[in-house]
């Protein structure tokens, strides 16, 4: 990392070289086993940042996979790989570095397990102790298994089939503008595919569409400069709903800093 370069429209922002070398999700996620079940450990990266700060659906999405680590470990005979709700709180700032995560089980049960999961690492002011980054509400269950309870059930829109997906060769592509993909790398591990005829509202305006500002309408995946051959599972979720242009700004609000609340 070069803190002298400088990107236009962020001077003195830090940034990453050319040659940095960076890493995949799966990567970035990853948490490894310590002799006490409930406790793992993981390594914030540097290029899931913006700025210097890990970005914080990236923070959310490693605390999903310890859950799912966790349960798929340690409580295999519940069977519950895929997270169903999920509820966040960053409490402080976290740093690119060595983390300890915590999984509590809050209860435990056939279709759905609670679980506390949080974030540490070092306090600042007193490395001697840890200081809780992020602390999340996750609920396990089984996505594969999930029926219909008989109760009344709120009706959604059905799945498009197959010939109903729009050719993506035709979409508009959004996704890292040169040098500032260097400066806000997280921000540009995805890319977005925006449905023709989304160019007439303007290069700014693209999550803007025919049903009113309430409504995104774009395909994302993980870019291929970024993330080659990566696919999205269940448990990048918190990442993905944290990647692309906050809702605000299809009600005309630019230009304004929307930090991770929960």
């Amino acid at each position: 990392m070069s803190l002298s370069d400088k990107v236009e429209g962020w001077a003195g922002m830090p940034r990453l070289s050319h040659d940095f070398p960076m890493s995949s999700f799966a990567d970035a996620i990853a948490v490894t086993p310590t002799s006490d079940p409930t406790i793992w450990k993981g390594d914030l990266k540097r290029d899931w940042c913006i700025g210097l700060v890990p970005h914080g659906g990236y923070i959310g999405s490693v605390l999903t996979h310890a859950a799912a680590v966790y349960m798929g470990t340690h409580q295999k005979k519940y069977n519950q790989p895929d997270i169903i709700a999920s509820h966040y709180e960053f409490l402080a700032r976290s740093t690119v570095g060595p983390c300890t995560i915590h999984v509590t089980p809050l209860k435990l049960g056939r279709q759905l397990s609670n679980l506390r999961v949080q974030l540490l690492q070092p306090d600042p002011k007193d490395a001697s102790q840890q200081k809780v980054c992020c602390e999340a509400l996750i609920v396990q269950g089984n996505l594969t298994t999930e029926a219909s309870n008989g109760l009344l059930n709120l009706e959604t829109k059905p799945l498009i089939t197959k010939d109903q997906i729009v050719d993506r060769s035709n979409c508009l592509a959004w996704g890292a503008p040169g040098e500032w993909a260097f400066v806000r790398p997280a921000a540009f591990k995805v890319e977005g595919l925006f449905p023709p005829g989304s160019e007439r509202y303007g290069y700014t305006d693209l999550s803007k569409n025919d049903d009113g500002p309430s409504v995104r309408s774009q395909w994302m995946r993980f870019a291929p400069s970024a993330c080659a051959a990566q696919k999205f599972k269940v448990e990048d979720l918190p990442y993905l709903c944290d990647a692309f242009a906050p809702m605000p700004e299809n009600y005309g609000l630019k230009g304004n800093w929307y930090p991770t609340v929960r």
